[in-house]
């Protein structure tokens, strides 16, 4: 039916935020099982955590007390105060913060405040998964079930796994990146080493109001050159991707609301997990032409 998934196709599990956390509790609980094991082709976290660090936990304990307070009658109350931690304020300097925070709520969101304090409760909750998705992980909370109990079983996580980070995160601290690392082969595409094409290449693209490489590029010959990642970030996303012991991790200069800030950053990853390969991106063409010229 519309909107189901077949378990057979492709796809990759994405978490953003606290979202992040539930998925990596999901893939480490379900990854091996087979009606995913042969379809589950990745981990995404987008400013992820695996465990509310100290910085976190007190922004949620003091969020769910301003949720729990704020009148139904002024929904806009809760939303001012969470946009204090979304934002960095390289971004607040070149945006005025009211135009931030109308660009943040300009698609209405149904959730009341007794939502926001729920999932903001739930956020503290969080069973401490840090360390626990290496592709060696030996569970050893299962150590006093049942052995016959097949749901409390937990299994390495061995799937790749790719992160989207913020440097400027005021919410999900930087640092939170390293738990999701433990035992992997990581591979870093740091925030300086983002390709921004520059005006003489916005000048050729297929589509000159498109903020993202699909729009952009106008065949796999010319991909790399309008991609955030470039020629050095696609060929680590596809080779993290062919190792299920792989992480790649993508930095942006940029706070929590990185889909905000920098759009182009998460649409463009997003576009080389949806077809992850050679072809696609171009790296075989680059390929040809280095080895023609040889």
């Amino acid at each position: 039916e519309e909107g189901d998934i077949l378990l057979s196709c492709p796809f990759h599990l994405v978490g953003i935020g606290n979202g992040a956390c539930i998925a990596a509790a999901f893939a480490q609980r379900y990854g091996n099982n087979k009606m995913y094991v042969n379809s589950l082709r990745s981990l995404v976290s987008i400013n992820g955590f695996l465990y509310p660090d100290p910085q976190l936990s007190a922004i949620l304990h003091s969020a769910y007390q301003v949720f729990e307070s704020a009148p139904h009658s002024r929904p806009d109350i809760p939303v001012s105060y969470w946009s204090r931690f979304v934002f960095s304020e390289d971004y607040l300097k070149k945006v005025n913060p009211n135009l931030a925070l109308n660009i943040y709520t300009a698609v209405s969101n149904p959730m009341t405040n007794e939502g926001r304090t729920k999932i903001a409760k739930g956020s503290l909750q969080h069973r401490d998964l840090r360390g626990a998705l290496a592709p060696d992980y030996v569970a050893t909370t299962t150590a006093n079930k049942t052995k016959n109990s097949q749901s409390d079983k937990l299994y390495p996580l061995q799937i790749p796994i790719v992160l989207l980070q913020s440097t400027e995160n005021t919410l999900v601290n930087a640092s939170n990146v390293d738990s999701f690392l433990v035992g992997r082969n990581s591979k870093h595409l740091w925030s300086h080493m983002l390709n921004i094409p520059n005006e003489a290449a916005l000048s050729q693209t297929a589509d000159i109001n498109a903020q993202w490489v699909g729009r952009m590029s106008s065949s796999p010959a010319d991909y790399h050159k309008f991609s955030t990642l470039g020629k050095s970030g696609l060929k680590m996303l596809l080779e993290c991707l062919r190792n299920p012991r792989g992480a790649f991790s993508m930095w942006t200069r940029t706070g929590h609301a990185v889909h905000q800030e920098y759009k182009a950053s998460v649409l463009d990853l997003f576009d080389v997990l949806a077809c992850p390969t050679d072809e696609y991106v171009g790296l075989d063409t680059t390929m040809d032409q280095i080895n023609s010229q040889s």
